[in-house]
């Protein structure tokens, strides 16, 4: 099994049966050529409300409300949670946002 850490912003947390204000941080264990999007899928299978946020409804389309990096990088594609995570990656879930 292989291990990444996930870092879940204060906003979102609550979606994670978070009882505490702040970032969320935990280690998630996964199968070999497991990719992001599999991951999330996982996760919103887990956590009903993460994935009333995070997918269209009825689809494992990103709904465009949160921003995914993976190890400081932004996934901008959505072919990119095709990329197979690997042992201590490190994925950061934050609310896109808005304003002038």
């Amino acid at each position: 099994m292989t291990k990444v850490r996930l870092e879940i912003l204060p906003s979102l947390a609550g979606l994670f049966d978070s009882r505490g204000a702040g970032r969320l941080i935990f280690k998630k264990e996964i199968g070999e050529d497991t990719t992001v999007g599999d991951l999330l899928k996982k996760l919103a299978a887990e956590y009903q409300a993460f994935g009333e946020v995070v997918f269209l409804p009825g689809t494992h389309e990103l709904s465009g409300y949160v921003n995914i990096i993976l190890n400081e990088r932004l996934l901008h594609f959505p072919e990119e949670l095709g990329t197979i995570l690997n042992e201590g990656n490190t994925i950061l879930i934050l609310p896109v946002v808005e304003g002038g």
